[in-house]
């Protein structure tokens, strides 16, 4: 994990499962900026529901790039995503949690190393190309 969030950087996030609550919940995302999560945060601040979900639902919506759910990233979709999962997505996309560890995922996986073979398989770059352009958008220079 790096200390800056550079463009177009992403990570993996995983939400656990919990029984008689939600299912578990990989996905994908860009972290919020600090001035991003700020910008939220005073919108919540004001005491007004229906803008406090319009917010988070426009954030999740622009920072999270996948997810293992059927159901497309929309603000419909999130409308009616279950309770506890709403919180703890908008936590991990925010900085404010960290994402739980995911059971099935393997030491390459979680090094990104299986994500950079597909990524190849799937735009006919080499593994090498892939990481390279990955480098230059985590470093900020691409």
């Amino acid at each position: 994990m790096q200390n800056f969030i550079n463009d177009g950087y992403t990570e993996t996030g995983f939400v656990a499962a919990v029984d008689g609550m939600h299912g578990e919940l990989r996905f994908t995302y860009r972290p919020m900026l600090p001035e991003e999560v700020d910008a939220v945060q005073a919108v919540l601040d004001q005491d007004n529901v229906a803008r406090a979900h319009e917010a988070i639902r426009g954030v999740l919506v622009k920072q999270v790039k996948g997810w293992s759910d059927k159901l497309p990233i929309t603000a419909d979709s999130l409308k009616t995503i279950r309770p506890l999962l709403w919180n703890r997505l908008y936590m991990i996309v925010a900085g404010r949690s960290p994402s739980d560890p995911d059971p099935n995922a393997t030491p390459e996986e979680s090094s990104g190393f299986v994500r950079d073979i597909l990524e190849a398989g799937r735009t006919g770059q080499s593994v090498g190309e892939v990481r390279a352009e990955a480098d230059a958008k985590n470093s900020g220079t691409g």
